[in-house]
């Protein structure tokens, strides 16, 4: 045999998860009272979630979960900005009071008619993110109904309070959501390093989760809310960029094995261009236009687009 060479040491098992989960959401930016209480352990002062970014007025929303298959808790982190999110290329996106967001665009020209009616705003950086995870967690609200509205307090949230949010939580409506855990490889220091994450970009309720078969194409999905989740995750360009597993195939929530990982070469090559930005900033021309063409009929939680 004429291959030769010294091999890897062997990674220990990181604990880290990979996949989609159900999530319960427990509580969004904790009080040091509250962090003991819910969270079970000691913060030595309040935590401060409203800060300064670079002359911008932000707010970091630290939304804690517990995953219902192992009783671990895990944080998904939004960051607020009081100011318009842009693209490069000078786009925006719109969201309407049921919490339905639009892709990049230049104009509200290809407006729906519904979308309109529905009192849609200019979104702030940050704030797609926001209504998509408000949109899963609020799964069982009648989204039809003309009395629907999920709108929340800018100007409250830029200063910190987010009790509209946890308010959700043992409402009727409420649900648990679906979220996928990644590990993200980061530089720090001199050496490349991993983290555990969950995509903040997406959400679903756990309601239109049913039967999930990582075997079974999008295409032949008939939930269309799922579909369009998975398919967003999966995006070659806007979708997500961590470790989700092996070969980007979604499976349900499992360990993760450093193996399976192709980040994880002694070289990694991470650039600006392949990590997303939390405005979307390298987000491309959506080839599909600010929404798909729909029947008059059809759920708006379908619109997501």
């Amino acid at each position: 045999m004429s291959i030769v060479g010294p091999t890897r040491e062997p990674r220990a098992s990181s604990g880290f998860r990979v996949g989609l989960g159900v999530l319960e959401p427990l509580i969004v930016n904790p009080t040091k009272k509250e962090i003991k209480e819910i969270l079970g352990w000691e913060s030595e002062k309040d935590p401060e979630y409203v800060i300064n970014d670079n002359g911008v007025k932000s707010l970091k929303l630290e939304i804690w979960v517990k995953d219902l298959s192992t009783g671990k808790k895990h944080k998904i982190q939004i960051r607020l900005k009081d100011q318009i999110a842009t693209s490069e290329k000078g786009k925006k996106r719109y969201i309407d009071k049921k919490g339905t967001s639009t892709f990049w665009v230049e104009n509200t020209d290809n407006f729906q008619s519904w979308f309109k009616e529905n009192n849609p705003w200019v979104a702030r950086s940050g704030e797609v993110e926001l209504y998509k995870f408000l949109r899963a967690h609020t799964g069982e609200l009648r989204e039809k109904s003309p009395e629907v509205s999920r709108v929340l307090d800018w100007k409250k949230l830029m200063k910190g309070d987010v009790s509209e949010i946890n308010e959700i939580r043992g409402q009727s409506f409420s649900t648990n959501i679906v979220g996928l855990y990644a590990v993200r490889l980061a530089k720090v220091g001199d050496e490349f390093k991993e983290f555990q994450t969950i995509y903040n970009r997406e959400f679903l309720s756990v309601s239109n989760f049913g039967y999930y078969k990582s075997t079974i194409p999008i295409t032949e999905i008939k939930d269309r809310k799922l579909a369009f989740f998975l398919s967003q995750i999966l995006h070659p360009e806007h979708g997500c960029k961590d470790f989700f597993g092996a070969n980007r195939v979604l499976e349900l929530a499992h360990d993760y094995d450093p193996a399976q990982n192709k980040l994880l070469s002694d070289s990694p090559i991470i650039t600006d261009d392949n990590i997303p930005t939390p405005d979307g900033d390298n987000v491309e021309d959506d080839p599909m236009g600010a929404f798909p063409d729909m029947d008059d009929d059809l759920d708006l939680m379908d619109s997501d687009y």
